[in-house]
């Protein structure tokens, strides 16, 4: 006996299917995108003691994973007085000119001699490309006026 098995194409059977095809690759596509090494900087070292004079210069050494791009701007920010950042004093940047992955760098900055005296001062460290955040200090500082 022969059998004759005729298979046909129905496309209007498939829409519903495509429509779910289609959510399951962007999401395939976006937990792809971010599961990238994550950029982070984490400052390791500040040089002075608990008390900073205006004008005084200060190295921050930190380190920087994952991948930062060409042109990136570095920006050491300081806060206020109260350890706020709603509106950071820049202190110094670093440009850097390749591309970064997993590197130690180390900044000189100036502490304004206009700044305000003030006991919880803290510095933090921001990139422009990709724009990240880093982590402030732990560490609070005095800023003094009134040195030397």
């Amino acid at each position: 006996m022969l059998f004759n098995i005729e298979l046909t194409f129905k496309p209007y059977i498939m829409k519903p299917y495509l429509h779910t095809l289609c959510v399951m690759l962007i999401l395939i596509g976006i937990s792809y995108s971010n599961s990238a090494e994550a950029q982070t900087i984490a400052i390791t070292e500040t040089n002075p003691s608990e008390l900073l004079c205006s004008g005084q210069p200060i190295e921050v050494s930190y380190n920087l994973n994952g991948t930062f791009n060409a042109g990136n701007v570095f920006q050491i920010q300081l806060s206020d007085k109260t350890g706020s950042f709603t509106a950071p004093t820049s202190i110094g940047s670093y440009t850097w000119s390749g591309v970064a992955a997993a590197q130690n760098l180390t900044t000189t900055c100036v502490i304004p001699t206009n700044i305000a005296a003030g006991t919880g001062y803290r510095i933090r460290i921001v990139s422009t490309s990709p724009a990240i955040t880093g982590a402030n200090t732990f560490k609070q500082f005095i800023i003094s006026n009134r040195c030397g």
